[in-house]
């Protein structure tokens, strides 16, 4: 009973829902499918949405010695519904601060999420635009869950990456990472190219036993960022990270 939205061009399309988490529900690139689906959670507004791309703002994971805001983890944004349009060549979500989100994060600002085709790459871009009179901060992140069998898990093989590498992600210990900027996965059935904006510090890669997906996640900061070490917006300035995956 949630509206899903489609921006296609040639043989590809990525699939959003703004009314639902904000989330981007598919990517699918020369006719393959690279998102993990759980439609029961999705389709459950009890439930927290498990897998495909959540997006993160302001912070991602519980803040410790939260004595500014009153934020959970992952919040706020993922449970609001977005503005959204639809244009020839590609789509922006949009969600602008409010009365409700002013008593969690006392900011103002702009948020959009934009989805596009760059030649042959999908690419996802988060923008954020400081709309008041003093900087804002911010740690964003963005969470997709990639889709491969349980049973070839351990036999992905990471490009570019760092030498000490392990795969003990496979089993809820999460791996972190300086961000390689690009790099590439083989997940047995295809290959996905990676390309991350250079804002974005870290990667965290983990999973979850016996599950068919990995989590490859750019993150703009480590756990507690929001408080620790906040990337900042200045007046009216806007700021635009992205990330882009090809076939």
């Amino acid at each position: 009973h949630y509206p899903i939205f489609k921006l296609q061009k040639d043989n590809s399309f990525i699939e959003f829902a703004p009314s639902r988490w904000w989330l981007i529900t598919q990517i699918n690139i020369d006719c393959t499918d690279i998102l993990f689906l759980n439609t029961e959670t999705f389709e459950d507004e009890t439930k927290n949405v498990r897998w495909w791309i959540p997006i993160m703002f302001p912070n991602a994971w519980p803040l410790n010695d939260d004595k500014i805001y009153n934020l959970k983890q992952h919040w706020f944004a993922r449970n609001s519904s977005f503005d959204y349009e639809i244009y020839k060549d590609k789509f922006v979500m949009e969600l602008s601060s409010n009365t409700e989100t002013k008593k969690l994060f006392p900011f103002d600002f702009k948020l959009e999420i934009i989805g596009d085709f760059i030649n042959n790459w999908v690419r996802i871009t988060e923008k954020i635009t400081n709309t008041w009179n003093k900087p804002l901060p911010t740690s964003h992140w963005l969470h997709p869950y990639f889709f491969v069998k349980n049973e070839v898990k351990n036999d992905i093989i990471f490009s570019n990456l760092e030498n000490n590498f392990s795969e003990v992600w496979s089993t809820w210990w999460t791996q972190i990472i300086d961000n390689p900027k690009n790099f590439e996965v083989d997940f047995k059935t295809h290959k996905i190219k990676f390309n991350y904006d250079q804002a974005y510090k870290y990667v965290w890669i983990w999973s979850e036993s016996e599950k068919d997906f990995i989590c490859i996640e750019p993150v703009i900061n480590n756990e507690n960022g929001l408080i620790d070490n906040p990337l900042m917006i200045a007046v009216w300035e806007s700021i635009e990270n992205f990330v882009e995956f090809r076939i």
